[in-house]
């Protein structure tokens, strides 16, 4: 049976190693056969190629991604955690993105499993087209993901 704890220390290294800009270090997290869904029922980034792919469409390009935490929930098996996701984008350097989210994280084997992201992309998108030009190329960097 999975300790909660590790779950838990899962959960803090993942955005962590995001702030870091560190990749490698961030897709070893993942079991080989685990997946990203970051927003949920966007897409599905499966496996250690994929989920490196979503680094470099979603993650890579931006400047700067640090969270916020709101509060933790920690089960057997699941983290859950409410935070506010603030990026510094390609589209606008001197502005930030603030984005409201619940990421749940899963264990696999010692690993994570899945990470998944509940947010609004209504709000990201305006954000991104409120930035004109510049918002729409990055928007369609990410549409290559």
């Amino acid at each position: 049976m999975t300790d909660p704890r590790q779950t838990f220390e899962l959960a803090l290294r993942s955005p962590a190693l995001v702030g870091a800009k560190d990749k490698a270090g961030w897709v070893a997290l993942f079991h080989p056969e685990g997946f990203v869904e970051d927003p949920v029922e966007a897409g599905r980034y499966a496996g250690s190629a994929k989920i490196s792919l979503f680094w470099d469409v979603f993650i890579g390009p931006q400047p700067s991604v640090a969270f916020e935490v709101k509060r933790d929930f920690c089960g057997l098996h699941t983290f859950i955690r409410q935070a506010t996701v603030v990026s510094v984008t390609e589209a606008d350097p001197d502005a930030v993105l603030p984005v409201p989210a619940l990421i749940a994280y899963t264990l696999r084997d010692g690993l994570v499993g899945s990470l998944q992201a509940v947010w609004e992309p209504r709000h990201v998108i305006a954000w991104f087209l409120g930035r004109r030009f510049a918002g729409l190329r990055a928007l369609g960097r990410h549409g290559r993901g």
